[in-house]
């Protein structure tokens, strides 16, 4: 005779019915300014098990941002920027990679402006990483995607993906089509050069002194800044530790931080 029985695996636990169906999803996109970031180097310090260099790379990602929000919520004033949490760009975090979206436009908030706001997180995260010895590359695209707390999908984000892993190549944020074309007809005339073009592609100005100093600053003291930047890149392109492709990467920096001052009329040697 035979009988039936039920079998439970402790690793397949019985269904709890009891709590409520999870909640649907929909997808719905909205026109996004929208960046994929990279932490160049990432891969090679897991393959070689430097946790030291692997905690501080993924802690430098995980606190940028927040950080950079509270200096702007300073600035928008902690009531509103509590109550309207969309004034911020949005933002996740996988592995070494950060993908960070705002709605281009927003008609209940017509002084945040998605493009510049993102384009000032990619600034100050890269420079934050810079001060740590680590580089970041990446593409900004402009056009359709759904960003929650959790998922992002949209080809606007696809395309910011392709602009990094396939052309941005060196430590860079490069602009794709929609954004090029955007910075051109619409926000360059109120950025201050937080865009400028360099071999062949528009690309986000990590050195761009409007955001550190005020307009009547002394060329003295921004020429001291591009100068310690200047420094702590060449002692990076001369680091004999570093592997030939780790100091390229800083060379090539190097030359984009020359183009940048030269732009604000700062000579560096």
């Amino acid at each position: 005779m035979t009988s039936s029985m039920t079998f439970l695996s402790p690793a397949f636990p019985k269904p709890d019915h009891s709590h409520p169906n999870t909640e649907k999803l929909e997808v719905c996109y909205e026109k996004s300014v929208v960046a994929f970031i990279d932490a160049l180097g990432f891969t090679s310090q897991v393959k070689q098990g430097n946790l030291e260099a692997i905690n501080q790379i993924i802690n430098l990602l995980n606190s940028a941002i927040p950080r950079s929000n509270l200096l702007q919520a300073t600035t928008l004033g902690l009531f509103r920027a509590q109550n309207h949490p969309e004034i911020f760009p949005r933002y996740l975090q996988v592995s070494d990679s950060l993908i960070l979206s705002q709605r281009l436009e927003q008609p209940e908030h017509k002084d945040i402006d998605g493009f510049q706001d993102v384009v000032t997180r990619i600034i100050q995260c890269s420079l934050v990483f810079l001060n740590h010895g680590f580089l970041l590359r990446g593409g900004l695209e402009i056009g359709d995607v759904w960003h929650t707390k959790t998922n992002i999908v949209g080809p606007a984000f696809i395309d910011a993906y392709e602009l990094e892993s396939k052309e941005a190549i060196f430590p860079r944020v490069i602009l794709g089509k929609e954004a090029t074309k955007y910075w051109i007809d619409i926000a360059s005339g109120t950025m201050n050069r937080m865009v400028i073009e360099y071999q062949g592609h528009w690309t986000v100005n990590t050195f761009t002194p409007s955001l550190f100093f005020a307009p009547n600053e002394s060329p003295k003291k921004l020429s001291s800044w591009y100068s310690r930047l200047q420094s702590k890149m060449e002692q990076q392109v001369n680091n004999t530790h570093l592997e030939p492709k780790q100091r390229e990467k800083w060379h090539w920096l190097l030359g984009f931080l020359k183009q940048a001052a030269a732009l604000e009329n700062c000579k560096l040697d």
